[in-house]
């Protein structure tokens, strides 16, 4: 599953007994405690970058004579004990897909596994190192590294020379002094005590072993140069290895690509299965609704989406609002959206909390940026030598007309590699496909209405009315008013109440002259007789 908490939320589903969400060592919510007895020192560790050594230093060996651990806690360890649970059904979070063997827990072998949503970030690893630092650590790893940045490194150039230092690396390094037997307070102590002191810098030695691996396999495009907050930084991108296992898989997945979950599962056949959705969707061709536009926050633009759903939530039904993270938590800060289910892009796969809402509004889109697109390219694609990268641009998008043809909406972002596009497209598409799909929209008996305040193109919606922003929503003061007051009087009561909106009668008096539009629009979008469609012909 995508996360603990939507593990969690499927398990609660079924019968009692029948299935079981397994929890790491220091996961823990408002109902329950971490598992495991020693997760301050657990959390330490993985502070230290010694999260894979869990299970050899806090727990120790299994001894089968004595039928226990030896961390003191073993007898009564949760985290264990989970393991033994007779539900047949096992819940885990995507990071067990590529968990180290040694810390997996005793785990039954698996007749079928389902990977539900958006599995291939789980697979996915990078690590980057500033030129300067590699500079400071000297000889082949700033070689390496200025050979990555100049484009120049080859196996017959410098394979040798990395290997050769690869033989010197140092195959121990000093631990933090804790062993199973200790209390958890001891272990925390010791932990901390050890990660205080001053340490002497290691070397990159990890970026050798990436450019080794890379020249070895050819996949020389997963190391690579760029700048970082001012400074040239080496990156490497990379894929982790696949250490779940069983008999079968079926992954559960829209936005699948099936390059990706072919490299992880060889031979893997995909379905695709055409569900109709139960909805009524009214958009708006004018504005991609940016993340830069929505933080400019011209216009009083948060207050008028704000005023919109209020306007929502009067004429009734339970309603939801989704955007992008930053912006849905500045609106939820500043008191928007209160009684709605509010979920954020990135975080939608697999949520159920927002299906029993009758309305949506979905705020802009998830525009990630080309190097992050690329970044996954390379972690998936990166020994494709035919892999092209750097080739951005812009495109007109059209959205379907309900009365048939196309209406231009501005332009998108395309990469030329098709397998670049379609990382794109898992990421901003299909995410604000996954938002309206949170309505559950399948089983909907009744259409439920979707409000995109985006322009962006979505395969397989074609919206039931075309509109623009402003003749949605209120224009900016007004809406702030509305919030205020709960109603929009005269323009002299206006100015008399509201002098930081409005500096004189005038002033209000002009602003009230915008407010029709978006009213008589929005009695249309109510959905009563007659049909919307006809209504904007």
């Amino acid at each position: 599953m995508p996360s603990h908490k939507v593990a969690q939320e499927q398990a609660a589903r079924l019968p009692q007994g029948a299935a079981i969400a397994i929890r790491g060592r220091t996961h823990a919510d408002d109902d329950r405690s971490p598992l495991c007895a020693k997760y301050e020192a657990a959390e330490a560790l993985q502070a230290a970058g010694l999260g894979n050594h869990h299970q050899v230093l806090l727990c120790g060996k299994f001894n089968h004579t004595e039928g226990r651990f030896p961390c003191p806690y073993s007898r009564g360890c949760g985290y264990h004990a989970q393991f033994n649970s007779t539900a047949p059904i096992r819940f885990y979070p995507h990071e067990w897909l590529t968990l180290d063997k040694v810390d997996r827990g005793a785990k039954r072998a698996a007749d079928v596994a389902i990977v539900d949503e958006n599995f291939a970030g789980a697979f996915e690893k990078g690590k980057r190192w500033t030129l300067e630092s590699l500079a400071e650590a000297g000889g082949v790893f700033f070689d390496i590294g200025d050979a990555v940045r100049n484009g120049t490194l080859t196996q017959e150039t410098h394979g040798a020379a990395i290997l050769a230092a690869l033989e010197t690396a140092p195959t121990f390094t000093a631990g933090p002094g804790i062993h199973p037997e200790m209390t958890a307070q001891e272990a925390a102590q010791t932990i901390r005590r050890w990660a205080a002191l001053p340490r002497v810098k290691s070397l990159p030695w990890d970026l050798l072993r990436a450019a080794a691996g890379a020249l070895a396999t050819g996949e020389t495009k997963r190391l690579y140069a760029g700048e970082l907050n001012g400074k040239t930084t080496v990156y490497f991108d990379g894929l982790k290895e696949l250490t779940a296992s069983a008999k079968s898989w079926l992954f559960l997945d829209a936005g699948l690509i099936p390059e990706q979950v072919n490299s992880v599962i060889p031979d893997t056949t995909v379905l695709s299965i055409q569900a109709r959705r139960n909805a009524k969707v009214i958009q708006i061709t004018d504005s991609a609704l940016s993340l830069t536009r929505l933080k400019a926050d011209n216009d009083h633009l948060m207050s008028r989406i704000a005023e919109f759903v209020e306007r929502l939530k009067a004429n009734g039904g339970r309603g939801a609002v989704i955007g992008p993270k930053d912006f849905m938590q500045a609106a939820i800060a500043a008191g928007h959206f209160a009684g709605c289910a509010t979920g954020h892009f990135g975080a939608l796969r697999g949520v159920n909390a927002l299906e029993g809402a009758d309305w949506m509004v979905q705020v802009g889109r998830n525009e990630p940026p080309a190097w992050a697109v690329e970044r996954k390219a390379r972690s998936w694609y990166g020994g494709n030598p035919d892999l092209e990268l750097g080739t951005v641009n812009r495109k007109i998008g059209w959205l379907p007309h309900p009365d048939g043809g196309k209406v231009e909406a501005g332009a998108v972002t395309q990469f030329t590699d098709a397998r670049c596009q379609s990382i794109l497209e898992s990421l901003r598409e299909q995410e604000s496909l996954q938002a309206i799909d949170r309505l559950r929209l399948v089983h909907a008996a009744k259409p439920k209405t979707v409000y995109l305040l985006s322009n962006l193109p979505l395969p397989g919606i074609r919206p039931d009315v075309l509109t623009t922003l402003d003749k949605l929503l209120l224009p900016g003061r007004l809406a702030t008013v509305m919030l205020r007051d709960k109603a929009i009087t005269g323009a002299k009561m206006m100015a008399t109440r509201h002098p930081d909106l409005f500096e004189t009668e005038k002033a209000a008096e002009h602003t009230l002259a915008g407010l029709q539009s978006p009213v008589s629009l929005y009695s249309c979008l109510l959905y009563t007789s007659p049909s919307p469609r006809d209504r904007t012909r």
